[in-house]
């Protein structure tokens, strides 16, 4: 691709000059020309700088009439190029699935911006509660759209809660901007990528099979073509080369010896409907006893339901239940995995007895519709299947006396009775094995319900008495309660301070401390901290020597000496100032 202008923005910049996109350029680009690449770029400009919609590029893409542009060009720019920017252009996701090809589908991945977050919260410990993660998805998605640069969304979200933001420290912003980005890149380097819009998983499921379906009947459209034209030359009508061509695969005229040979090739048996493919994995579910959410089972039966269809393999249907929920997984244990994964190929095994194999001819009537089963025709006594050489015209040979000898019934015949209605009279009776019972009741301890136990007397509290008849008073004892250190800072008095060290440098650190171990625990911990620090007896000394000399235009000292001589609880001048310079490393 030739140069990008410099007025892209950030998020569009680093998307186009990933090598990942490169390669698939190479491939979409393969046969095209020097002067198609270079119209076909200047679209691309229009659509990356939002001149033009996506629509208005497919339709003047299309007037260049590139060769395979709808089969192979479009489908590949939509797919890698396009769709892990679609929050940036402004388009649904879902609305152009239906141009994808079949192989798109293959490794299609989109990672939901809200698991993102989910995982980010609990990877970083950020403790962030549902408000928190909402607002942190609303500033994110100001990135995908354009909106903001990332040092702005960095801003955004060390901002305070009463402004906007979430008030985490600009440095931890700053990383979560930073891994945002590079999983960002690690996304587009695997055919990923992260958006705010929610998908349909099911709907992706469908018409990933309803694509590769499409696939194999063009495969096989070819073939068709061929047969017909064959038969037109041999003089057949529609009607008569279904049912001329039918006897003939199935053996008619095996009987003769002169009769030709002709290479069959056996057609692919039909599928099931897609009710018998979702009851199975229900059935599945219910084996494997799943606690899941209602979205997550149907998440779960979706995935089946594709492995039971053979779209994807063994291996893959094991990655997608043991993958994580932000890679677009499952998350499931891997004994639920592995149970699951054998009942599908049991279940998937069944399916395959269960379905009748298709008759060797495909209709020609319609290439697109599904193939019915064409019914086989007996020929008409006075005539027979047209033999000779394939290169001439075909000639009907005088009927030949065999004698009363009949050709044997094909084997193939019976295939009929495979779709014949069934009664429960046809299903084979399994004959039960005995089951020796041997009784264990005689051989049982015989059991003997004990007496009930007496009701217990009320409670008596003794009261000791002194000689003349009072009641003896004791000193109350102290019992210390378990505090943590959110408690001992909001109970700290100064007795308790002053106790912590004789050196008021090591008590003042003893108590950040204390303060920064709530914060390795969550944020929300080390500002409740803070806030109980703000309340302790100690922080009210503080404020009150503070308070007084604003009050009389007095020195902290002079204050301090006023309340000793009053005998008050007050602080010494060192340990003011080591409670200054405290709250001023926490910004109080």
């Amino acid at each position: 691709m030739a140069q990008l202008p410099e007025q892209l923005l950030e998020i569009v910049s680093e998307h186009i000059y990933h090598p990942r996109l490169s390669e698939h350029y190479d491939e979409i680009y393969d046969n095209l020309s020097d002067e198609q690449t270079t119209k076909l770029n200047d679209l691309l400009w229009k659509v990356y700088r939002r001149e033009i919609r996506i629509s208005e590029f497919e339709r003047q893409a299309a007037a260049l009439n590139l060769p395979k542009f709808q089969e192979e060009i479009w489908p590949g720019i939509l797919r890698y190029d396009l769709m892990p920017v679609a929050d940036y252009l402004g388009f649904r996701i879902q609305d152009y699935l239906n141009h994808l090809r079949a192989a798109d589908f293959k490794n299609f991945r989109a990672i939901d911006l809200a698991d993102w977050i989910a995982k980010l919260n609990v990877e970083k410990r950020l403790g962030l509660n549902t408000v928190d993660q909402k607002k942190v998805f609303n500033i994110l998605s100001q990135y995908l759209r354009g909106l903001k640069s990332g040092d702005e969304i960095a801003e955004l979200i060390s901002r305070p809660a009463n402004l906007g933001g979430i008030g985490l420290n600009p440095d931890i912003a700053k990383e979560i901007v930073q891994k945002f980005k590079d999983d960002l890149q690690d996304a587009l380097a695997n055919d990923r990528f992260i958006t705010e819009q929610p998908l349909d998983l099911q709907l992706i499921e469908k018409l990933k099979a309803k694509k590769e379906e499409d696939v194999f009947f063009k495969e096989h459209q070819v073939k068709i073509k061929e047969s017909g034209i064959r038969n037109q030359e041999l003089g057949a009508t529609s009607k008569e080369q279904a049912s001329v061509e039918s006897v003939s695969r199935l053996g008619k005229g095996s009987g003769s010896l002169d009769a030709p040979v002709m290479a069959v090739k056996t057609a692919e048996p039909f599928q099931p409907a897609i009710e018998t493919y979702e009851s199975e994995a229900g059935k599945i579910i219910r084996q494997v006893d799943l606690k899941l959410a209602p979205e997550l089972e149907k998440k779960v039966k979706i995935v089946i339901v594709s492995r039971l269809k053979d779209i994807r393999k063994q291996s893959e249907l094991r990655e997608k239940l043991l993958g994580a929920p932000i890679e677009n997984g499952i998350g499931l244990k891997v004994e639920e995995a592995e149970k699951i994964i054998k009942l599908a190929e049991d279940g998937r095994n069944n399916l395959m007895k269960a379905v009748p194999a298709a008759p060797a001819v495909i209709p020609t009537a319609n290439v697109g519709a599904t193939p019915s089963i064409a019914p086989v025709v007996p020929p008409k006594p006075a005539k027979t299947p047209p033999r000779g050489d394939l290169g001439g015209p075909a000639t009907i040979p005088a009927k030949r006396d065999l004698g009363g000898v009949q050709p044997p019934r094909p084997a193939t015949m019976q295939m009929e009775d495979n779709f014949a209605p069934r009664t429960s009279s046809d299903i084979k009776r399994s004959i039960p094995q005995a089951i020796k019972i041997v009784p264990q009741l005689d051989n049982r301890p015989k059991v003997e319900l004990a007496p009930p136990l007496p009701p217990k007397p009320p409670p008596t509290m003794a009261i000791p008495q002194t000689s003349g008849g009072k009641a003896k008073l004791e000193d109350v004892a102290y019992r210390p309660r378990l505090m943590g250190p959110m408690e001992e800072l909001k109970e700290m008095s100064l007795l308790d301070f002053r106790r912590l060290s004789p050196k008021v440098k090591v008590s003042i650190d003893k108590i950040s401390a204390k303060i920064e171990l709530l914060g390795q625990e969550s944020y929300q911990n080390k500002i409740r901290g803070i806030q109980a620090w703000q309340g302790s007896p100690v922080n009210s000394l503080y404020k009150a020597i503070l308070n007084e000399s604003l009050r009389k235009s007095l020195t902290v000292n002079q204050v301090i000496e006023e309340k000793q001589k009053r005998s008050e609880e007050t602080l010494k001048p060192e340990e003011f100032k080591a409670v200054v310079e405290l709250n001023r490393s926490f910004k109080v």
